[in-house]
C-alpha cells in the first residue's frame, strides 16, 4: 500500500499535509477491525477513524454548502490536477430550498420492542 501511494506521484503539498494532519478513514470500510492500526503501521502516518464514519461525507458536504468561504477552497477550476478533470453539470448544483442543517441533524434512534 505504501508503495502504491509513493508511485501515484502525490503532489508535494498533499504529501506534506498527510504527514502533518494524517488520514481520517470514513465510510463502511473504516469499520474493518484494526484497519487504522495497519494503515498507521504501513504508511507511518497518523490514521484515525471519523467519529461518525458512515455519515462523515454528507456532514462534510453540508458544512461546505453552508459556509461559502470554505467552498472556495474546493472549486472545480482550482489548479489542482484532481479538480482539473472535474466537470459540474446543472444537475449537480445544490438546491438550498431546504436548510441543510434540517436534514443533517442527528435523529434519535428507535428502540425495537422485544417480541416474545
Amino acid at each position: 500500500m505504501a508503495r502504491s501511494l509513493q508511485r501515484s506521484g502525490f503532489n508535494p503539498d498533499v504529501a506534506a499535509d498527510l504527514h502533518q494532519f494524517g488520514i481520517v478513514l470514513t465510510g463502511g470500510g473504516s469499520l474493518v477491525r484494526h484497519l487504522d492500526a495497519r494503515l498507521r503501521e504501513e504508511l507511518r502516518l497518523p490514521v484515525a477513524r471519523a467519529e461518525r464514519p458512515l455519515e462523515a461525507v454528507i456532514l462534510g458536504m453540508a458544512r461546505l454548502l453552508e459556509r461559502p468561504e470554505l467552498r472556495e477552497q474546493f472549486r472545480a477550476d482550482s489548479p489542482s490536477p484532481v479538480w482539473a478533470e472535474t466537470t459540474l453539470s446543472e444537475d449537480a448544483r445544490p438546491s438550498l430550498e431546504i436548510p441543510i442543517s434540517a436534514w443533517t441533524r442527528e435523529r434519535p434512534r428507535r428502540r425495537h420492542a422485544m417480541r416474545g
